[in-house]
């Protein structure tokens, strides 16, 4: 039997989206790049009459549900950026998989940002529930069974596949959530590390320009004194 998590709903109408955002600002476009995704997602869903609620991780998400008005099933902060073990992920999943098997919820989404390089960070939306299929190996395999090439491995399981499936598919959305957190909590601390190096060097220039204005006017003070010397001196003079 296949197991329900693999199952798409025949109707999509209620889709729930796990936003990962950071708990404060100060770190250039990083969080307003990942509301910003989840906007756009809502935005191409808006003629389909779906109905998004969201779980939130970090105060810069929360707060932008909340403002917006949108169902929270749950808010986890103090996550993104500190400390935090696989226990998160886990409780956090939990609840997910509860939701789509009572069909509360017809699809979820988790909006990550992926940590490219210190000086990019690209948000992510990645399907979670019901776990989508790997097309890409599917091909491989179609394609090797149809030129004669290769073969499907026949394999032999204990305990049996379904047994596995029950255990390594809940696990498998666990670590989705898990690198979800981990992959935004670097790219946020790469962000706040790029936002403070560009505003040091902001204030560094800013600085250079008004220590040049102020030594053109002390310059010119001291100028125009001399000028009022000499001319007091040529005036005494003749």
């Amino acid at each position: 039997s296949v197991s329900p998590l693999l199952v798409p709903k025949k109707e999509v109408k209620n889709i729930h989206l796990v936003l990962c955002t950071s708990d404060r600002g100060l770190c250039g476009g990083f969080n307003s790049n990942l509301i910003g995704a989840a906007e756009k997602f809502m935005a191409e869903r808006a003629g389909q009459d779906v109905t998004v609620s969201f779980t939130c991780f970090g105060k810069k998400g929360r707060d932008f549900a909340r403002k917006q008005k949108f169902e929270r099933a749950a808010d986890y902060l103090g996550v993104i950026g500190g400390r935090f073990g696989f226990t998160v992920a886990s409780k956090a999943a939990q609840s997910l998989i509860f939701g789509f098997l009572s069909e509360k919820y017809d699809e979820v989404y988790v909006i990550y940002a992926e940590f490219v390089s210190m000086a990019k960070q690209k948000p992510v939306l990645q399907q979670i529930l019901p776990i989508p299929p790997l097309a890409e190996a599917e091909a491989e395999n179609a394609g090797a069974a149809e030129g004669g090439e290769g073969f499907l491995a026949e394999h032999i399981c204990e305990p049996s596949a379904d047994a596995l499936l029950s255990v390594l598919l809940p696990r498998n959305v666990s670590i989705q959530i898990y690198k979800a957190l981990l992959e935004t909590s670097t790219s946020e601390q790469a962000a706040r590390m790029m936002a403070m190096d560009n505003a040091t060097k902001a204030c560094n220039d800013m600085l250079d320009q008004l220590t040049l204005t102020y030594n053109k006017a002390r310059q010119g003070a001291i100028t125009k004194e001399l000028m009022d010397i000499v001319g007091g001196a040529e005036a005494l003079r003749g």
